[in-house]
């Protein structure tokens, strides 16, 4: 049998940093649970344990490496010395005796120069445990396949490979093949050979019952146990599950499998959004199956709320996002199956192009005779049946290091500061974030009138813009700062609107509104949200009239559609970690139909300004009152009274008042199950990574649904959720494929304003046209092109991420004119500042030339502002080398050229 050597190196690995500290900790080498059995490989952790790094290589395993010794005393009282796999100054592996007794037991570490480290572990006569391929205790399993073929021949196949792009474990669908072949799983761990009688012994995946045919010591590696299963073909096209085994009535952790199903399609989504150039809030969805002989594909597309008559609509590529490519496939001209799909046949080069990405569906309009609507096909995974995830592992109990601090603050800030940083490392993070949620705040609007009584001028959108900079980077309440930015990314409203152009009033208003609900209820953040005149002018709510038969008017859709597919349950259903929810055929489930949209249409009329009166019927025409700073009142004579079909069958009976419909309504989106794993996953994206785990997604939409007592949609909880969540404070995933995410220009600016301290004479920073892409940062604040954000949550970017089924949201930012415009931006403002006399903004860097003289201290004290502790040996050396070559007396010079190369170094770009 093919023997898993690469276990064998992985029991030999350095420690993970998350698990380093001064006392000893022991724990099941392969799952990190803290129950250990006799003859069990254990793992432990703290400092000063050898002298020196040295591996075991050969059996017997040896009871002294490096100088360095282990003994355990069981609860009988008898000390023995443990086999030893691998020492090092951090970590330990070794073999619980085979002879202990069950109880507590103290673990002792003397050196080579007599120093001890001792710790207690609870010996259990079976603590199951199954190994992982990338030494997380979750995720792929550490296993293999044999597959047995009719002809009677075995071959032994891999369930995970390592992808050396992305220098991470990915997983391979098991598959099935032919009906004479039988498939068993070969699943590797260590602590259940005491109990091997297979009665003691089962398993399940996806929670279907899995035969058990063998449990015993895997016989090559000491410790090493085995478990063969049979696989039936029935779990075949069952995607991704969790593989449960139990033994003796303790279960392990849970592992990860994909099941190729037989004849099985792969599915690609696009989400129709309107091109660059189109002035629209039309979009749609588009579904594409790949035939399992990757010969055919068959094709499923809806969308809506085009500005004009559709002329045409076409499948192009290969192409990138800013690209055009060639027709592939024409929908006018195709003929439609018997279930609204088109059906062709595709070669090998435009299957190559679909996996990459390169393959679009694209809208044509009279208005817009290019495209109105496009989107890219990217792969998506889902599932008919949903199984909860395993809880994660434990988190060290240990105060924040400097660099678990300094990321924790990139997360939860507009960026890290000496200061914060030392405050978080001793208050720990939930002091933080207590403090943080108690922190005032600053209106904008407030801002404003100050300015006018000042100045004696009305304010204009380019004061609220200095008001959005000022704050990011100086607000104190930075948590609410970066989490108000989160949901304005989510919950667009843009200056780029009939209104709202140069309206102060209008836009500080509305960000008010998101920076008060920040940590308040997602429920009645929609409500204030729905009747905010700045979202009112934006997406036409604002005088929203009733039908009128004799014109053939009907209620604008433009909010009721964004308010479904952007602001709470999105195009189609999910699982609650967020996965689709596929149907029979394993497609995607819509959330929604145009008779909801109609019926939600029907409920947004008859609101017009506040401090009218709405039993004037003049004042819908010539309202007295056009404030933007109050909410907007329903005028009953322009308010649909009939019926309203709403999500999920619901039907509002006629005659209710405006303000009736629009509670139910909105309690009718907010019940909805999608809500929670919608914006939660967004929330995510935003503050930490861009492809958080299924796992991630649900525990915090667990909160969302649920904060503990009883509330859901409860926003600070959510948010405390997100960043004390183990795949945003752990080590261990930030090498894990897919994880962290493009920082985006505006974070990349406040980044340096905030860790050197960036300010004019005049206390003014006016970023005022930030957004432009070809001389500034081609992002702002309220000045999104359209609802759908400068990126979208689901930009998939083409290539190699696009092939693995990874999104990239603000790589939609990124193209050749971007970078080289970024890149100049930067450079100047690093050496010379930004705009010009008593607005001047510079860095101070007088906190770091003290130590310029010495390249390689200053590096590291750049390294844990700008990169979280974490830069690579490579990168450390370019610096020093590049530090060096400046002129020693140029000690600013010597600075700026570090954070210059720093700022444009794959490290920084992409926050971990």
């Amino acid at each position: 049998m093919m023997r898993p050597l690469w276990l064998l190196l992985w029991l030999c690995a350095a420690v993970p940093a998350a698990w380093a500290q001064s006392s000893f900790t022991s724990v099941s080498a392969a799952s990190y649970q803290t129950a250990l059995s006799p003859d069990a490989i254990a793992a432990g952790f703290g400092s000063g344990l050898a002298q020196a790094t040295q591996v075991a290589r050969t059996l017997p395993l040896p009871t002294t490496l490096a100088g360095t010794t282990v003994t355990v005393r069981d609860s009988a009282n008898v000390e023995r010395p443990a086999p030893l796999f691998f020492v090092s100054p951090t970590q330990i592996n070794y073999l619980v005796p085979a002879e202990c007794a069950v109880g507590a037991a103290t673990v002792t570490v003397r050196n080579a120069q007599g120093q001890t480290r001792s710790g207690t572990i609870n010996i259990t006569n079976t603590a199951p445990a199954i190994f992982t391929a990338d030494a997380s205790g979750s995720g792929w399993p550490a296993a293999q396949v044999l597959r047995a073929k009719g002809d009677g021949s075995l071959s032994y196949e891999a369930v995970v490979r390592f992808d050396t792009v992305s220098s991470r474990f990915v997983p391979i669908p098991v598959d099935f093949g032919a009906e004479s072949e039988q498939l068993f799983l070969i699943v590797y761990g260590t602590g259940w050979r005491k109990r091997t009688a297979l009665d003691q012994v089962s398993a399940t995946f996806a929670g279907q019952p899995v035969e058990v045919i063998a449990a015993a010591a895997q016989g090559s590696f000491a410790g090493l146990d085995q478990l063969n299963l049979r696989l039936p073909r029935s779990l075949a096209g069952r995607n991704e599950g969790e593989l449960a085994i139990t033994v003796s009535g303790q279960t392990t952790n849970r592992v990860k499998l994909i099941m190729k199903g037989i004849n099985a399609t792969t599915l690609f989504v696009a989400n129709l959004r309107p091109v660059a150039n189109a002035v629209s809030s039309a979009s749609g969805v588009a579904t594409l199956k790949l035939s399992a002989d990757e010969k055919s594909v068959a094709l499923r597309a809806s969308f809506g709320n085009l500005t004009t008559a559709k002329t045409s609509s076409h499948v192009r590529g290969p192409a990138d996002p800013t690209a055009t490519g060639p027709v592939i496939y024409d929908l006018d001209t195709g003929e439609p199956e018997s279930d609204d799909s088109f059906v062709w046949n595709v070669s090998p080069e435009i299957v190559t192009a679909l996996k990459a990405g390169r393959v679009y569906l694209v809208v044509q309009t009279s208005r817009y005779p290019s495209g109105e609507l496009r989107g890219h096909f990217g792969l998506q995974l889902g599932s008919s049946e949903f199984t909860p995830p395993v809880a994660p592992p434990p988190l060290p109990s240990a105060s924040p290091t400097a660099r678990d601090a300094a990321r924790f603050l990139t997360q939860a800030t507009f960026g890290p500061t000496s200061p914060e940083i030392t405050k978080v490392q001793q208050r720990g993070y939930a002091a933080w974030l207590d403090e943080q949620f108690a922190k005032p705040r600053v209106k904008h609007l407030d801002v404003m009138d100050q300015l006018k009584n000042s100045s004696g001028m009305r304010p204009g959108s380019n004061d609220v813009i200095e008001s959005t900079w000022q704050q990011a980077i100086n607000g104190d309440d930075q948590l609410r700062q970066r989490v108000t930015f989160a949901l304005h990314q989510i919950l667009v409203v843009s200056e780029f609107a009939d209104g709202l152009s140069d309206n102060a009033d209008a836009l500080a208003t509305y960000y008010d509104l998101l920076a008060e609900h920040a940590f308040g209820n997602y429920r009645a953040l929609l409500e204030a949200l729905t009747l905010n005149p700045a979202m009112g002018a934006f997406q036409n709510v604002l005088r929203n009239d009733k039908e009128d038969p004799i014109l053939g008017t009907v209620p604008n859709e433009n909010y009721a559609r964004e308010l479904l597919q952007l602001f709470s349950i999105g195009l189609n259903k999910l699982h609650p970690d967020g996965s689709l929810q596929l149907d029979a055929n394993g497609l995607p489930q819509a959330t929604y139909t145009q008779e909801t949209v109609t019926g939600f249409a029907r409920v947004l009329t008859g609101w017009c300004w506040g401090g009218n009166n709405p039993n004037n019927p003049d004042q819908w025409f010539i309202p007295v009152s056009q404030s933007y700073r109050i909410p907007m009142i329903n005028f009953p004579n322009h308010h649909t009274t009939g019926e309203k079909r709403l999500l999920g069958g619901v039907t509002l009976p006629a005659n209710q008042t405006g303000a009736k419909d629009l509670k139910d309504a909105l309690d009718n989106v907010f019940a909805h199950p999608n809500v929670a794993p919608f914006i939660s996953r967004q929330l995510i994206q935003k503050l930490v990574t861009s492809n958080p785990s299924p796992a991630y997604v649900y525990r915090v939409a667990s909160v969302f649904n649920n904060n503990g007592s009883g509330v859901r949609g409860d926003l600070r909880a959510v948010v405390r959720a997100i960043l004390m969540d183990y795949e945003a404070r752990s080590l261990e995933v930030v090498t894990q494929q897919g994880y962290g995410k493009l920082r985006e220009p505006v974070m990349r600016l406040t980044t340096l304003l905030r860790a050197f301290r960036g300010s004019s004479p005049s206390g003014r920073y006016r970023y005022h046209y930030a957004e432009h892409p070809w001389g500034d940062l081609g992002q702002n604040f309220l000045r999104s092109p359209n609802v759908f954000n400068f990126f979208s949550p689901t930009f998939q970017y083409p290539g190699a991420l696009s092939a693995a089924g990874l999104v990239a949201p603000e790589f939609q930012l990124s193209n050749d004119a971007t970078v080289i415009a970024t890149a100049n931006y930067f450079k100047v403002f690093i050496f010379y500042g930004y705009d010009e006399g008593a607005h001047m903004v510079n860095l101070t860097y007088t906190d770091f030339t003290p130590f310029a003289a010495t390249p390689a201290t200053l590096v590291d004290k750049l390294d844990v502002l700008l990169l979280s502790g974490a830069m690579s040996p490579g990168l450390r050396a370019a610096l020093v080398k590049a530090v060096n070559a400046v002129p020693s007396q140029n000690v600013t010079e010597r600075v700026q050229t570090a954070v210059y190369l720093i700022v444009f170094a794959p490290e920084f770009v992409i926050q971990k």
